[in-house]
């Protein structure tokens, strides 16, 4: 470490951005020395059973009331940058690189002109949440110890009191990737209000997505599992209707009752893997037209 000395590490001395009292307090020199063999840093890493791209992220704030540069980075792979923790807590994300057995995240203060480079000489900050994990993106923070943790399935739901929501007519809008395997043991449940309310859906070994109404079932054409798919969906006076990337809308009867459980869920159930970048919900329904521009 050069003229750098040991970091200093305080555990649970702040409240960390879950609410919880577990930010480590982290205090780095490096010393006058202005070489990459010059350096105070915190190093985490991880060894994986393939080799494979994974994404490591941290969360990090300043501890001193004022902005501080660090630098952040992964040797496997070569990737670094410099950053700036502020009196307020942020999320910095490295990566996803190369494909490697082995990754890790690296911050501090280190001299030299490389990509590893870079830091105030001292520094003063908070962290919290490091983890490195499979994936081309970093999700919600789990908790882990010596060993490696399955993610739980996430539920977001949006409860559908205060109005806005109708279950007379109504028309919805997404766009998804599902990762599932096509035969999942069940059904992959996208978007809905209720089980006789489905706004898009899967069934386990089939190919296409379907709008239900607790009667009635309209599909669109076949689509690819593990590919970007855009799908618009209606119920109303005008029956049911269903888009996707683009095609036009497949249309059917509705039997005139349009679930509702009390709240609106995305992703939800243990059959659906995968990414969904967006979706709305628009309180009316909206013509054919309208449906088949939303997913082109």
């Amino acid at each position: 470490m050069g003229t750098g000395v040991v970091p200093i590490v305080t555990t649970a001395f702040a409240v960390a951005p879950d609410g919880t009292l577990s930010a480590n307090r982290i205090q780095m020199n490096r010393g006058v020395g202005i070489s990459s063999n010059d350096y105070s840093l915190v190093y985490n890493g991880a060894i994986g059973s393939s080799s494979i791209k994974r994404v490591k992220s941290v969360w990090i704030k300043s501890n001193t009331g004022a902005d501080q540069t660090l630098v952040i980075y992964d040797t496997h792979g070569a990737i670094g940058e410099t950053i700036t923790a502020t009196p307020s807590w942020q999320r910095f994300i490295l990566g996803p690189n190369i494909a490697s057995v082995s990754a890790t995240i690296v911050f501090g203060t280190r001299g030299g002109s490389s990509y590893f480079s870079g830091g105030d000489q001292i520094l003063d900050i908070l962290a919290w949440g490091a983890q490195i994990e499979d994936g081309s993106f970093a999700t919600s923070y789990i908790p882990t110890t010596t060993t490696a943790v399955t993610r739980a399935a996430d539920n977001l739901t949006v409860p559908t009191t205060g109005g806005w929501f109708t279950t007379s007519s109504g028309s919805f809008s997404g766009q998804f990737q599902e990762a599932s395997a096509q035969n999942t043991g069940g059904i992959s449940r996208v978007m809905g209000s209720s089980l006789l309310g489905r706004f898009v859906y899967r069934s386990s070994g089939g190919s296409t997505y379907n709008i239900y109404d607790g009667t009635n079932i309209v599909l669109t054409a076949s689509m690819p599992i593990n590919s970007n798919v855009k799908i618009s969906s209606s119920y109303g006076s005008n029956g049911l209707a269903i888009s996707a990337n683009g095609a036009a809308p497949v249309t059917g009867s509705f039997d005139g009752t349009w679930g509702d459980q009390g709240f609106i869920w995305v992703g939800s159930g243990v059959y659906y893997t995968g990414y969904i970048s967006k979706y709305n919900f628009y309180p009316s329904q909206l013509s054919n037209t309208q449906l088949q521009l939303l997913t082109q």
